[in-house]
């Protein structure tokens, strides 16, 4: 899916709900998701946090896939993986950002359902 237009709550929310409403949607399958073209200036890390909320309601419906989301810039790179870091716990489905759709694709295509393991602070010290 590719997103158009001014970035918004209302927008984030309408765009989840004609997903999961398409009669050819199946709850875990995979989703490239296109936001390059939007302008994100006006948005700030709690509008990204606030993401996470919008998409809550929808969780059961969209299900356990991949979703392989398309930035474009280096200011959407940057909101799109805050919203990596808050959704990884909260919501079911895989998350990875992409600069270029050609990324995107092939990630998808490789059927990475496999969390990647966390490796923390502590972890690393010991190595």
């Amino acid at each position: 899916m590719r997103t158009r237009g001014l970035p918004s709550a209302e927008g984030f929310a309408a765009y989840l709900r004609a997903l999961v409403s398409d009669r050819r949607w199946r709850p875990g399958m995979d989703v490239l998701s296109d936001h390059s073209e939007p302008e994100a200036g006006h948005l700030t890390a709690h509008d990204v946090e606030g993401l996470v909320g919008i998409h809550l309601p929808f969780a059961e419906a969209i299900g356990p896939g991949l979703c392989a989301v398309v930035a474009g810039s280096s200011l959407k790179f940057g909101l799109a993986r805050m919203f990596e870091a808050h959704a990884e716990k909260q919501l079911p489905f895989r998350l990875r950002i992409f600069a270029t759709g050609e990324e995107a694709l092939a990630w998808l295509h490789t059927g990475d359902y496999e969390p990647q393991p966390e490796v923390r602070e502590a972890d690393k010290d010991a190595v």
